[in-house]
């Protein structure tokens, strides 16, 4: 129900809102004809940027799993993994897969403040938010109520102006 165009342009207004020179939005994928894997991407991205610090971001929810994603390795050789905490998902790691022990002891930073061009592992701490896109969504239908909690008041202020997910402009 959001086109490509607005979710773009509320990535270009997050990263914006960030202050962050370094950062920035790309379009490359939805200049793309064909499906790419996450590993296709990032070796994409790679040929294009050499000299740039790739970081994909994920969830300790997905992080959990990233032993069994296709060309999980490819991912980490090409690009930084930053994972953020979630509700309900913990990294202990006595219990995590031993695919995911052996990421951890060749590529952990505990220094957050060394990025690496590739092949760095940084578990971060944030506010964790226990929400769902489709609960997120879901307030904004019934009128964003509690969203701005959520999001950038920049990205929340173009939701409203172009009526995204149900809001009235």
């Amino acid at each position: 129900e959001v086109s490509d165009a607005d979710r773009l342009e509320m990535l270009r207004i997050a990263v914006a809102e960030t202050g962050r020179k370094e950062l920035k939005a790309s379009d490359f994928e939805l200049r793309e004809k064909d499906y790419l894997s996450t590993s296709e991407v990032l070796l994409r991205l790679r040929k294009d940027e050499p000299e740039t610090a790739l970081v994909f971001i994920m969830g300790m929810d997905s992080w959990l799993y990233f032993h069994k994603w296709r060309n999980y390795e490819t991912i980490l050789e090409t690009a930084n993994i930053a994972v953020f905490n979630r509700p309900g998902h913990v990294l202990n790691p006595k219990d995590q897969p031993e695919e995911l022990a052996e990421l951890c002891s060749r590529h952990l930073i505990t220094d957050h403040s060394v990025m690496n061009i590739a092949g760095g592992l940084y578990f971060m701490e944030s506010r964790p938010f226990d929400i769902s896109s489709t609960a997120l969504r879901n307030l904004l239908r019934e009128g964003d109520a509690g969203a701005g909690e959520y999001m950038s008041e920049g990205v929340l202020k173009y939701i409203r102006e172009h009526g995204l997910y149900g809001t009235r402009p």
